[in-house]
This record gives structure tokens, sequence and C-alpha cells, in this order.
């Protein structure tokens, strides 16, 4: 019998479907899996032999995860089959587009990474995908559709204590932007860049306890990206990368007003990516923040054609140096990457060395910038980050403010109560003229510091 088993195993894997079904019929068991956990139809799956796997689920072969949590379907997207990835998706309930494996990966995830439109496309219309959706929306709708007009004016006013999205914006509705000077884009001859990001709502839960992930668009967010729109010409030919992108705004927003040669939008996985016994590592509604973004990314793929999502843990040097070593980066975007940090110092609270610091983000900008190159920063921990660039040394220092703040409200809202929500939340942040674009350079070594380009604020608070 084990013979017979092992027997099964080859001929899927070199597509000897003939002998595969004499071996069946002779007794192999067609769950067999080998020490890794994979079984036939992974090794059908991993070559792209279509017959192989569609006459193992005629079999009853089941699909399920190998002992690193890979699914047949990671392995036939992994390897660009198209012919197999369409036979699982449309015979095997179980395939799950969103389904991680040990490393925090998806078959969606897969596809993104090999930069196939099919695939990709294939993936995104299944059912499975749909955790993706806005809650609540009507299948086959346009994601404008009903959108209300461009927010001007006076918004509300709201509380104070009112720090993150109401629950209904949270997770249905889009939010669609309109970046770039319209009456110079008028002159150009071509309408504004228009972006639309879907945030991923959560069911509370700690991180790392298997709840949901939330990822907002922030007021920081926003101003970068329409700085960015505004200041498009200086980025022709740069190679960017955005760290901890969220919903990937700033980047989308670059990639889509801007000639970059390229734009990758980077998140971390959550670390619930490793599932504990018991967990449910293949829940049909577990989404990852980077799910999320790749998810936006393809959104934009028509306006933003060279932007594209990568799994990247900024905080490791390792990441570092492979950013370095694939040809350097010129421009650096991030907002409200220091926010538990500016956080804990308001609270007196102590951090440690693997937190995200002021100090450890100019590391990561001075290994992974070219000389000449900036790091464009937006949100809290600003102030701190300059302090600590002018003591550094390595960086000149500069502020920017967006025009005016109803340039930077330009927003349409998709969803019932949409418009109303946006503005109680963004109204003030966006108003407050000391949410600005703060930019560093990298010098080469010996330069100048750039101190006297620090606001007299910032000198006076280090």
């Amino acid at each position: 019998m084990a013979e017979l088993d092992d027997e099964l195993l080859l001929c899927a894997r070199y597509g000897e479907l003939d002998e595969l079904l004499a071996a069946l019929d002779a007794g192999a068991r067609v769950d067999h899996v080998d020490a890794g956990g994979s079984s036939a139809l992974h090794m059908a799956c991993a070559n792209g032999h279509a017959d192989v796997a569609r006459a193992l689920l005629a079999r009853g072969a089941p699909f399920a995860p190998n002992a690193s949590g890979n699914t047949p379907l990671h392995w036939a997207v992994q390897n660009e089959h198209e012919a197999v990835v369409e036979l699982l998706l449309s015979t095997c309930d179980s395939a799950l587009v969103l389904a991680q494996n040990r490393f925090g990966k998806s078959a969606l995830t897969e596809a993104f990474g090999r930069g196939s439109a099919a695939l990709l496309n294939r993936l995104l219309e299944h059912r499975s995908a749909r955790a993706l959706e806005p809650a609540g929306a009507d299948e086959g709708a346009p994601a404008d559709e009903g959108a209300p007009a461009v927010l001007e004016g006076e918004a509300p006013a709201q509380s104070d204590a009112l720090l993150e999205l109401p629950a209904r914006l949270d997770a249905r509705v889009a939010l669609a932007f309109e970046l770039g000077d319209a009456d110079a884009a008028a002159a150009a001859g071509h309408p504004p860049a228009r972006v639309t990001v879907r945030q991923l709502g959560g069911g509370g839960g700690e991180e790392g306890s298997g709840g949901a992930h939330r990822t907002l668009v922030t007021a920081a967010s926003i101003v970068l990206a329409h700085w960015l729109a505004d200041n498009r010409a200086r980025f022709a030919g740069a190679r960017a990368v955005e760290l901890n992108a969220g919903c990937g705004l700033a980047g989308i927003a670059l990639a889509a007003c801007a000639d970059c040669a390229s734009v990758i939008l980077t998140e971390r996985f959550p670390s619930h990516a490793h599932p504990g016994p018991g967990a449910r590592a293949h829940d049909e509604n577990a989404c990852s923040a980077f799910d999320n973004l790749a998810r936006n990314v393809a959104l934009n793929a028509v306006v933003a054609p060279r932007a594209r999502a990568a799994p990247l843990d900024w905080t490791a040097p390792a990441a570092w140096r492979a950013l370095r070593d694939d040809g350097g980066v010129s421009a650096l975007l991030a907002s409200d990457l220091l926010d538990p940090y500016a956080a804990a110092q308001a609270g007196g609270l102590e951090k440690t060395a693997q937190d995200a610091t002021p100090a450890l983000l100019l590391r990561a900008a001075d290994s992974i910038l070219k000389p000449g190159g900036a790091l464009l920063y937006a949100g809290a921990g600003a102030d701190a980050l300059a302090r600590e660039a002018v003591h550094d040394g390595a960086f000149a220092v500069a502020w920017h403010a967006p025009r005016d703040e109803a340039h930077r409200r330009r927003c349409c809202v998709v969803g019932e109560g949409g418009a109303e929500a946006f503005a109680a939340l963004f109204a003030r942040p966006l108003a407050d003229r000391t949410l600005v674009v703060l930019e560093l350079t990298k010098l080469e070594r010996g330069g100048s510091s750039g101190w006297e380009r620090l606001p007299g604020w910032a000198r006076a608070a280090s």
C-alpha cells in the first residue's frame, strides 16, 4: 500500500494521468500526503496538470492545506497555472482566496506578487474575495454610484473624543479622492486623478488574538496624498516605497499622478498569520491589512498602473538591505507611522527597542534611500522625527504645508451617511495648520544637517 501511495504522488507530480488512475484503481489512497503534508492534488496543481487535478477531485481528493498552510490553490497561483486555478475555484467549495498560510500569505497575496492580471482578476471575482468588499454594498453597482458632491465649505464641529471612524463609515464606505490642482489639470487637458480606497473594518479584538483588523484612512494620509499630487513633477522617474501603507492612499496617489518608475506599497502581515492550535487559520472572512492594501492597489490599477503591493516589515534591517540592493529608493513615504510612539511619549510611557521610534525610522531611511532621496512624513511624531534628524546630521529638514484647508478636504464619499461621517471625522484635523508634510533629504556624507530649515517651534522644543 505504501508503495502505491508514493506512486500516486509521483504520477500526480509528473502529470501521468493513466498511471495515476491505475494506482487509484489498485488501492492507492487519494488523500495520502508526504512528510510535509502535501497531497497528490498539491503536486498536480503545483505543476499545472489540470487533467490530473480534475481526476483526483472526481475521486474525492480533499482540498486541504499542507503542514506549511499552503493549499493546492496557493501552489497553483505561485506557479501561475491559470487553468488549474480556474478548476479549483469553480469546483472546490473550500478554495478560499484569502486563506493564509503559516507565513501570512493568501492566494490573493501570491497573485499580486506574480503580477499576473488574469490570475488577479479571477481571484478577485471569486465569492471568497467578498470579505474585501464594503458590507451592504449592492452587488454589481459601480463604486461611485450615488456619490455625493465634493465636500465644500465648513463642516460640522466634532467632539475632541472622536478619534476614529464611525462604524458605518468604517465598513461600508469607499473614499474617492480627487487629487491635484483642478485648474492645472484642465489647462493640461486632463481631469484630476481620482483614487478610490476602501477601509478594512474590524470586529474588535487585540492584534494576534484572531480578531479582525482595522485599517483606516487618516487625516495625515490625506494631507500627504494631496501634497504628493501637487508636487508630482518632482517624482518623475522616481522609485518610491510607502512604509506601512495602510489603505495605500498616499502611495496610490503618487503612482496615479506622477510619472514614477515604480511605487511599492508595503504592509506587515498581522501577527495572527501564525495561528496557534485550534485557530481558524482559513476563515473565509479573515482579511489581513495587506490583503486590503492589495485590493486597493487593484481597484486603482487603471489610474496607477505602476503601483504594486508587497509584504515588508519596515522595522527589520534585512528588509532595508533588500530594498537597497534592489537599486535603492529615491522617495520613502510614511504617515502616522510613529503614532504609537507619540501617544506613549504624551502619556509618559517608556518604549522598548523593537517599537517604532524616530531613531529607528531614520536608520531605515538612511539605509534605504539613495543620497538625495527623501523621506516624506505626515502625522503624529513629525516634530520628534525632525529633532532626531537634526541631531543625527545625515538629513536636511524642510516643512511643507498644503495650499489651503479646502483643498485638503476635497473628497467624495460613497455610502449612506458617508458625507456626514467624513466631515465629522476630518473637518478639524484637516483644518489644523500644524498637520504638514515633513521632508528629510538624505545628504552626502559630510553635508550640512539643514538645521536652519527647522521651524523655530521645533528648535525650541529640542
